[in-house]
């Protein structure tokens, strides 16, 4: 319940709305958010930081964002949210991306990629302006 109570306020609800859609008391979701919620952020900040320093050689810039967004299947939202990485390099640019959750899990298949470009293992497409 506290994931998914984190989720929510990631998400943009309202402690008070979070506390009535999971009937708990208000201060309980303001204990959850204020103690694991933080820990899940600096999670999240020290994997940008490794995923930052993955990519190395003849690259000239790195950026690393996170988006959110939602999907309509019938009438039922799906919140998705999707980590993106555009490598520059002096040949091209490169962009690697994840759809999922906001957790270690999609940020992961990210690193594993650029893991794999690092050491040879896989051929991403590049494209050029122009």
């Amino acid at each position: 319940m506290r994931e998914e109570a984190l989720r929510m306020y990631a998400n943009g609800m309202s402690m008070r709305a979070i506390s009535r859609v999971l009937n708990v008391p208000l201060g309980t979701v303001f204990t959850w958010v204020k103690r694991y919620g933080k820990q899940k952020y600096e999670k999240l900040v020290d994997l940008w930081s490794r995923a930052k320093e993955l990519v190395k050689g003849n690259v000239v810039t790195k950026v690393v964002d996170e988006m959110w967004t939602y999907l309509y299947r019938n009438t039922r939202a799906f919140y998705k949210w999707v980590f993106t990485c555009y490598v520059y390099t002096k040949i091209g640019a490169y962009l690697i991306y994840s759809v999922g959750d906001r957790d270690e899990n999609t940020f992961r298949e990210i690193r594993f990629t650029f893991q794999m470009m690092v050491d040879g293992l896989v051929m991403i497409t590049t494209f050029t302006s122009g």
